[in-house]
């Protein structure tokens, strides 16, 4: 029961994270590229549990967010970063395609062979793995979810 302690905190400081994003984006005077970015979700990993993260939270924040802040209705995106050449890469090639496809009907970004080189307190650099071009990413919140990865502190840029 107790090595599920960590990961009941870190889901609610998301959980909190997310509402203080919500709430400082719908403050009167926030530019809207400011709210933009606030309201950049970065999921690291595309894997069964940052893709599973990333669809929940696209579930909940469009269904649930527009009823109480119907101005930040546009503005929030979800990006999900995979190293492989498509998400989901231990499961059949079809249910990679299937996921790739609803993401794309549901608007979550996904940027396969790209590599994160270094996550910041508000934005993470990227490099394509062929092309070796490196961009960075701003983020309100990153979420990182690969395999082998310890624990890590929640990033966030506020």
């Amino acid at each position: 029961m107790d090595e599920c302690k960590p990961l009941v905190e870190d889901a609610l400081h998301i959980r909190r994270k997310l509402a203080d994003l919500l709430e400082t984006a719908s403050l009167p005077g926030v530019p809207d590229d400011e709210a933009r970015r606030m309201l950049s979700i970065l999921v690291v990993g595309g894997g069964p549990t940052g893709v599973e993260f990333a669809a929940e939270l696209h579930d909940f924040l469009k269904e649930d967010m527009p009823r109480v802040y119907p101005k930040l209705s546009g503005m929030l995106t979800i990006t999900v970063v995979q190293s492989a050449d498509h998400i989901l890469n231990c499961f059949d090639q079809r249910i990679s395609d299937f996921a790739e496809a609803k993401f794309a009907r549901d608007g979550i970004k996904v940027l396969t062979g790209q590599r994160v080189l270094a996550v910041a307190a508000a934005e993470a650099t990227v490099q394509d793995k062929k092309s070796k071009v490196k961009h960075n990413l701003p983020f309100g919140v990153c979420v990182w979810s690969t395999a082998g990865a310890n624990t890590r502190p929640l990033f966030s840029s506020t």
